[in-house]
C-alpha cells in the first residue's frame, strides 16, 4: 500500500513559516504584496482564486485582485501586467489559469501531459533536479510501457482516473496533478487512486495533494520576492 502524499500537511507547515516570516518582515516595514489575475469567469478559476486570495490573509500577505471579463485581449492583459510590475507594494503577480524541489539523482521520470502551466514546467522542474525525463499525452503509443518504466509518474493530462494500475511500476511516485469529476460527480484526479495506492509507493490524494501545494508555494514565492526587490537577506 503506497504512502500517502499529504499535500495539506505539508502545506500546513509551509504557510506556518511564511506567516511567521512575514511577519519578521513586516517588522522591517515591508509587507509583501501579490497580485492576482482572472480572466472570465471560469466557477474552477473563481474558486483558486478565492482559495489563494483567503492564503494570503491568512498569512498576512497583501493582496490585490483584478478580475477581466472573457473579451480581455492579450494587449489589455499585458498592459495591466505592466502596470502591476511598476507597483512598489506589488512583488508578485499570478494570472490564473511544480512542487517544492526534490532531489530526483538520476531516476527516470514520465509526465503524461504537455500543457504550458503543467505538463512542460513539471518536465523542466525534474530535469533540473537529474530526473531522466520521458513527456507523454494521451496519444502517445506504447504509453502503459512508458509509464511503467517510471520511477516517478507524474499525471497532468486532465482525464479523470486515466492512469491505472497497470500502468504504474511497484513503488513508484505518483504525482496526480489532475482535478476532474468522476461519473458521479464526485471530485477526483487523473489517477485511479483506489487501485493504483496498491501499487505505487508514495501516491498523492485528489483533493489534498498537488492542490493546497500550489497555494503554499504561491505564498513563499511572493515572501521571496518582496525581499529581494527590497534588497533584505533571504
Amino acid at each position: 500500500m503506497a504512502k500517502l502524499i499529504d499535500g495539506k500537511a505539508v502545506s500546513a507547515s509551509v504557510r506556518a513559516q511564511v506567516a511567521e516570516e512575514v511577519e519578521q518582515l513586516k517588522q522591517q516595514g515591508v509587507t509583501p504584496g501579490l497580485a492576482v489575475v482572472i480572466v472570465g469567469d471560469d466557477p474552477a478559476s473563481r474558486t483558486y482564486v478565492n482559495n489563494k486570495k483567503k492564503a494570503c490573509a491568512q498569512t498576512g500577505i497583501y493582496s490585490e485582485e483584478y478580475a477581466l471579463p472573457a473579451t480581455t485581449t492579450q494587449e489589455e492583459l499585458m498592459e495591466l501586467i505592466e502596470k502591476l510590475n511598476n507597483k512598489k507594494d506589488i512583488n508578485g503577480i499570478l494570472v490564473q489559469s511544480p512542487l517544492q524541489d526534490i532531489e530526483i539523482q538520476g531516476k527516470e521520470c514520465v509526465v503524461i501531459g504537455r500543457s504550458n502551466i503543467v505538463g512542460k514546467p513539471m518536465a523542466m522542474l525534474l530535469l533540473h533536479n537529474n530526473g531522466t525525463v520521458t513527456i507523454c499525452h494521451s496519444k502517445t503509443k506504447n504509453l502503459k510501457e512508458i509509464c511503467k518504466r517510471a520511477d516517478i509518474l507524474v499525471a497532468a493530462v486532465g482525464k479523470p482516473k486515466f492512469v491505472t494500475a497497470d500502468m504504474v511500476k511497484p513503488g513508484a511516485v505518483v504525482i496526480d496533478v489532475g482535478m476532474d469529476r468522476d461519473e458521479n460527480g464526485k471530485l477526483c484526479g487523473d489517477v485511479d487512486f483506489a487501485e493504483v495506492e496498491k501499487i505505487a509507493g508514495y501516491i498523492t490524494p485528489v483533493p489534498g495533494g498537488v492542490g493546497p501545494m500550489t497555494i503554499a508555494m504561491l505564498l513563499r514565492n511572493t515572501l521571496t520576492a518582496a525581499r529581494l526587490q527590497n534588497g533584505l537577506s533571504m
